[in-house]
């Protein structure tokens, strides 16, 4: 019914050619260093390290604008109203028996 669990499977064989063509991988790498092949290729082919200097500094600058401008909208207030209960009592006081100079002129004030 099931086949037999041996390690004379197809899957125990190809666990073995792996880690044979692993070793050899292994063994036949070049040096780790930056003169291999693949490190030229892959040097040829990125921007040098300047420009990512460059673009991350430029980066960072628009970043702390976006920061500012975000901290100032966010802590924006509206500027303080004073509203007065009831407005009819800047009106109340008598216009006569003033002393000079104790006067205020009123007629520009808006109530609100």
């Amino acid at each position: 019914m099931y086949p037999p669990e041996t390690f004379g499977s197809s899957f125990w064989r190809n666990v073995v050619l792996v880690s044979g063509l692993g070793v050899i991988a292994v063994k036949l790498a070049p040096e780790p260093n930056d003169d291999v092949y693949l490190s030229r290729w892959i040097a040829l082919y990125t921007a040098p390290r300047d420009y990512w200097l460059n673009l991350n500094a430029k980066h960072t600058a628009q970043q702390q604008q976006v920061a500012n401008d975000t901290l100032l909208v966010t802590d924006a207030q509206l500027p303080p109203i004073h509203r007065f209960r009831y407005p009819q009592s800047l009106t109340q006081g008598s216009p006569f028996l003033n002393m000079v100079g104790t006067d205020v002129d009123m007629r520009d004030v808006v109530a609100k």
